[in-house]
């Protein structure tokens, strides 16, 4: 009980706020059109109009009565009685007990009770007239307890429920409520945001979601932003969680691999890029990205395997060069990675020589050496 009494005053407090900042919103109570004047202003809790307990009854012709000790009040008129508690959701009417949806309290010295419920319990009728801030009261109705409009159920952005009666919605607006049950809304981003359900569509007109998103990602370079439940879905039909890159292997397979594992991919013989069979004049073969084929012929590798060249005696002719009484034939010529000079003969070359073709060697900036490829 005292948990609801300081949840309750906290709640007041925001409400006695709310007034001081808009003086024009208090709340005016009418009985058979003459305007109650109550010790202490009437005020909105739970989306009901609290009204002084002895204001209210006695304006009805109720006889209204105290029991400090039980906390109860009791106000009868000649065919009707009814009690109610503080704090208790229970309202006995002629002995039969009906539900409060929100509870009779103390504010200040002051008992307050919930103007329609009693109202009715007594036989009036109860209007409330939002433009004007108001409650009509009319005790001379036919109404014996039942409530004339329907009820609208009542949402706050952290999942409380409140049962508030139609006339009464906007003025439970006036305090934070919602006449409509309010939805979660998801941004790509991972912004999230409370939206009335009626508003729900357009969100989604402008890439909001009714839950958490994920962005999908294509071998072929697309992305899509997929629902948290439909991404094993989207997984099943080729999409993956994060960036796609195809890898090659040396037999001409490819194959679609997340980012992460790309590596391990690498360790096990495949390539970012298409990749090329490598011959070297020692019988080596190695295989070579594209990117990197040019570089590898220019360091004596070849795309096919390597054929030393044929030699021939004679006194040399167009291709051919002599050096020591031999006769080198043009096609295959020697260089040293700090050289300039290309070579027909290795010896001339030096140690460090390597073969390599003539057009490879020409392409590459080697120009004759002045020995033997006069």
């Amino acid at each position: 009980m005292k948990k609801g009494r300081i949840s309750f005053l906290l709640v007041l407090t925001m409400l006695f706020s709310l007034v001081s900042a808009h003086a024009e919103r208090d709340i005016s109570i009418y009985v058979d059109n003459a305007q109650l004047k109550c010790d202490v202003p009437a005020f909105i809790d739970n989306g009901r109009t609290m009204v002084p307990m002895r204001n209210i009854f006695e304006s009805l012709g109720a006889q209204v009565s105290w029991d400090g000790e039980t906390k109860t009040i009791t106000a009868q008129k000649p065919d009707v009685k009814i009690t109610l508690q503080i704090d208790s959701t229970v309202l006995t009417k002629n002995g039969a007990s009906e539900e409060l949806d929100t509870v009779p309290t103390i504010v200040s010295d002051t008992t307050f009770v919930p103007v329609r419920a009693v109202s009715q319990a007594l036989g009036a009728n109860v209007k409330w007239n939002n433009e004007a801030y108001a409650v009509y009261i009319t005790s001379d109705s036919t109404n014996t307890g039942g409530n004339d409009e329907p009820n609208v159920l009542t949402y706050t952005e952290d999942g409380l429920t409140i049962s508030v009666d139609l006339s009464e919605a906007e003025a439970h607006k006036e305090v934070g409520g919602d006449t409509e049950p309010v939805v979660t809304m998801y941004a790509p981003d991972g912004r999230t945001l409370s939206v009335p359900q009626s508003e729900v569509e357009a969100y989604k007109g402008v890439g909001w979601y009714t839950e958490p998103v994920v962005m999908m990602y294509a071998a072929d370079g697309r992305t899509l932003y997929v629902v948290q439940s439909e991404v094993e879905a989207y997984k099943g039909v080729g999409w993956y969680t994060e960036p796609v890159v195809t890898m090659y292997a040396p037999d001409g397979r490819t194959l679609p691999v997340i980012r992460s594992e790309v590596e391990a991919y690498k360790g096990v013989g495949w390539y970012t890029e298409p990749v090329v069979m490598m011959y070297a004049a020692d019988g080596r073969t190695t295989y070579a990205p594209k990117s990197e084929v040019e570089a590898y012929k220019r360091v004596g590798w070849y795309t096919e395997p390597y054929t030393p060249p044929k030699s021939s005696s004679g006194s040399g002719g167009s291709g051919s060069a002599s050096y020591g009484g031999s006769t080198h034939v043009g096609s295959t010529v020697y260089i040293t990675p700090t050289g300039v000079r290309y070579h027909y003969s290795a010896s001339c070359a030096g140690k460090n020589a390597r073969a390599t073709t003539l057009s490879s060697a020409q392409a590459s900036g080697y120009t004759p050496c002045k020995k033997c490829a006069r």
